[in-house]
């Protein structure tokens, strides 16, 4: 009972000696009783059994005795066969193994002789007890860290011997251990389990609950015995799409789902499970997580989002209006510089004509980085894709600033490397707004010195700066087979003021320069580098600078296009060739007087005949006895507008007045849906300003039933390019028509003081709505002639016309009063000249 012994072989059972002993024990009775005589070597008596008969009952008892042997000695207990005075009549190997003696040597010898001392006062009060009761007895013991199963059972005897008994012993340490580690397991798994964040329940496949940890009991209020009443489905709050939480054999199980908590509020979950065994049982274990908070957050950023959204929506609105407000005097202000332009000027007459212009170049710039903002906000903005030649581009670039660069004495210059492809696809217009940006930027801060601009074909992104190679696309070398898309580099540096590494950091950002008194000092409104990265990174290219305050600043940016021919360049001017076009009858309804009489006096430099309408009412009466070609409608207008006008007139009963092409003219930033126009029976749209090349494109392209390519780039567009205005292009656009020039301005002179009158009676009268409508039409006419310091006083005068003191309306009004003056004298000296 010292020591194990190890046997690669399985030992027989003790139950199965247990019975095996037993068995023999009734075949043994059964022979004593056919063999009268005790012992196993007695003969029997002749006259009761023959030789043969004694013979094979005493083989029967041998073989029993063997097999009773060799299960004992196989197994690892310790077997003996002791009297009722404890004396050993046999044992097993196990037993002498232990002892270290063979079996013969322990018969004889007493059983307590072989029991550790420490147990062998219970061993022995067991046997007595069972020598006593003459019943079986089982008891463990134990000793050094080792525990026995021990049993003795009580043996037949016959009258003239001692009673025996069986004693073994089985050795239950290692079950012991291992019942103990799975208590330790079941501990631990307990501890995990209800220790875990998350809520962990498992079902079976019919849903009922088997655990859940504590989590998940704290979460629904019920205890475990209470959740193991309920199914899965009990649970669950009504829904008209229940989640499959069952799922298959092997995939992982993902749904979200809403349970009933005890106390009645509903409890979503985010669960994930999978198959697994549980008790011998296909089971789902299930792990939940509580997302009652992220919906919340979920909601609370859904409604920020909305909110957001709304936000953007209403400064689209907002610059959409602002936009008509603008472009409404914008346009009016180019159609009387191009009608000045056809006019002869002495130098007097040339710097009043060069005013306008600046004032319209200034207010045009401003508006189309506005607008350019917010298309590109709002993702609405879209890059053309035509070919162009970039060395041309180069060139007209470099044009755009000869006149200023030679005034501030500035060496300018361009080179393009050998290896640039000419011809490129791709929009010309954004990349010369890009280059006009940047360069104009350089010649601005730049006092003396240089600006140089450097075109280059970029082979390999080493050849770009840190920031541009980061950003660069992994296929910024030369065109691979079936790519013709290239990569160019520009850098433009300069020697002028140069920057703070703080500000090259927030250059590329709205509303911001290098320096915040750099506004102040050169002008602009901080819009030019922002939308400039914007437009790169839409001709999949980026943009980075490099700066030192006092040596100049360099930009470098890289854009990647695709390859063009130089027939395609070709064709593409060629398309856009002047149109031959005979004299038309035109219907013009424009609800602003100085704009309707500017485009009118633009169509009629190509003898085209022109009516006029103030509105869509005024459109449709003069239809009564004027059947015009093509009519030019303004979309926003009081009464009754260009959309509600082009519906009538889509109605009306004569077929050729009903089928008259009608072109759009809006003056907002964003151009209308073109679903939305032509829904209503529009042919075409042209965005305010309104240039005189614009007008004849549209009435060739309808006339002719074909669209330019220069009106589809407006209508697309719906801007110009935003570079300085060449005076050239603008005396082309006005058509150098000295008669229309002079009519602009008389127009000026003669109704200018009018408002002025008007808008003093409404104050004196104390009528906001009239002081209202007033200066919001003088604040056309203002920007028209490109009074900008006039407009603006007029606009601030329809600002506050609802709420402000009567007394600073007066003001306001007085005010202006002395701008428009001053205009008039300026107006009227440029009419002398």
């Amino acid at each position: 009972m010292t020591e194990q012994r190890q046997s690669s072989a399985p030992a027989p059972g003790r139950n199965e000696l247990e019975e095996r002993i037993a068995e023999l024990e009734r075949e043994n009775a059964a022979l004593r009783q056919a063999l009268p005589a005790a012992s196993p070597v007695d003969a029997l008596p002749p006259d009761q059994c023959d030789d043969d008969s004694r013979n094979q009952f005493e083989q029967e008892i041998i073989e029993s005795r063997n097999v009773v042997r060799a299960l004992i000695d196989a197994s690892d207990d310790y077997f003996a066969l002791v009297d009722e005075h404890s004396i050993i009549h046999a044992c097993n190997l196990a037993w002498s193994r232990a002892v270290d003696a063979h079996p013969r040597q322990l018969v004889g010898r007493n059983l307590f002789d072989f029991i550790p001392e420490q147990v062998r006062d219970a061993v022995h009060t067991e046997l007595e007890e069972s020598i006593r009761e003459n019943k079986p007895k089982a008891f463990t013991i134990t000793r050094d860290n080792l525990t026995f199963d021990c049993r003795i059972n009580p043996l037949g005897a016959s009258d003239n011997s001692s009673r025996m008994f069986t004693f073994s012993a089985h050795d239950i340490s290692p079950l012991l251990q291992a019942e103990k580690l799975q208590q330790e397991m079941e501990l631990r798994y307990k501890t995990v389990f209800d220790s875990a964040g998350d809520a962990i329940f498992i079902h079976d496949l019919q849903g009922f609950f088997l655990d859940a940890n504590l989590v998940f009991r704290e979460l629904l209020g019920y205890s475990l015995d209470q959740i193991r009443q309920f199914t899965l489905q009990d649970l669950v709050a009504r829904t008209d799409n229940p989640p499959d939480m069952l799922g298959d054999a092997t995939d992982m199980l993902t749904f979200q789902v809403e349970l009933m908590r005890e106390d009645g509020h509903v409890l979503p979950l985010d669960v994930s499970a999978r198959r697994i065994t549980f008790d011998n049982k296909p089971a789902l274990l299930c792990i939940g997580r509580d997302i009652t908070q992220r919906r919340r957050v979920e909601s609370i950023l859904l409604k920020a989002k909305d909110a957001a959204e709304s936000n953007v929506r209403m400064q689209n609105e907002f610059v959409a209006n602002i936009s008509h407000e603008l472009r409404t005097p914008l346009s009016s202000i180019i159609g009387i510089t191009e009608l000045l332009s056809l006019s002869e000027l002495d130098d007097a007459q040339r710097r009043n004509l060069d005013r306008i212009a600046y004032s319209a170049d200034m207010l045009r710039g401003l508006i189309n980085d506005l607008l350019d903002l917010s298309r590109l906000e709002s993702s609405t903005f879209s890059m053309a894709s035509q070919p162009f030649s970039l060395l041309e581009l180069m060139r007209e670039t470099s044009n755009i600033f000869l006149e200023k660069v030679a005034s501030k004495n500035l060496n300018f210059s361009y080179t393009v490397s050998e290896d640039v492809p000419e011809f490129l696809r791709g929009d010309p217009m954004r990349l010369k707004q890009v280059l006009f940006n940047i360069v104009g930027n350089a010649i601005k801060f730049t006092a003396d010195g240089s600006v140089r601009m450097t075109v280059t074909l970029a082979r390999d992104v080493r050849q770009l700066s840190p920031d541009q190679a980061d950003a660069a696309p992994k296929d910024a070398e030369p065109a691979a087979p079936g790519d013709d898309g290239v990569t160019i580099a520009f850098e433009i540096a300069d020697t002028g003021i140069g920057m703070a590494p703080v500000d090259l950091q927030r250059i590329f950002n709205r509303f911001t320069q290098g320096d915040n008194t750099a506004g102040r000092a050169y002008g602009g409104a901080g819009l030019g580098l922002s939308i400039s990265r914007q437009l790169i990174r839409l001709m999949n290219g980026d943009i980075s600078a490099s700066s030192e305050p006092g040596h100049g600043s360099t930009f470098r940016f890289y854009i990647r296009l695709p390859r063009a021919t130089a027939l395609a360049v070709a064709e593409q001017l060629a398309a856009g060739e002047a149109v031959d076009v005979s004299p038309a009858r035109v219907l013009l309804v424009e609800d602003n007087r100085i704009n309707r009489e500017m485009i009118t006096a633009m169509i009629e430099l190509d003898g085209h005949e022109v009516r006029t309408a103030a509105d869509g009412l005024e459109a449709l009466k003069a239809l009564e006895n004027f059947t015009p070609d093509v009519i030019f409608m303004d979309l926003q207008m009081p009464r009754c507008d260009g959309y509600e006008a082009t519906r009538r007139i889509r109605a009306l009963k004569n077929p050729r007045l009903a089928a008259t092409p009608i072109v759009a003219l809006s003056a907002h930033a964003q151009k209308p849906p073109e679903e939305e126009w032509r829904k209503t029976g529009m042919d075409a749209h042209l965005s305010k300003p309104i240039q005189l090349a614009t007008i004849r494109e549209a009435i060739a392209a309808i006339t002719s039933d074909r669209e330019t390519p220069r009106q589809k780039e407006q209508d697309e567009s719906a801007t110009s390019d935003g570079a300085v205005l060449d005076l050239e292009i603008l005396r082309d656009n006005m058509g150098h028509n000295e008669d229309l020039v002079r009519l602009a301005c008389e127009k000026f002179l003669s109704h200018a003081a009018g408002y002025m009158d008007d808008l003093q009676m409404a104050v004196k009268n104390n009528d906001r709505n009239e002081v209202k409508r007033i200066a919001h039409s003088f604040k056309s006419v203002a920007g028209t002639i490109g009074a900008e310091q006039a407009r603006q006083e007029a606009l601030t005068i329809e600002k506050e016309a609802p709420t402000a003191a009567w007394g600073l309306l007066s003001q306001h009004v007085s005010s202006l009063r002395e701008m428009v003056d001053e205009l008039r004298v300026l107006v009227a000296e440029a009419v002398r000249r």
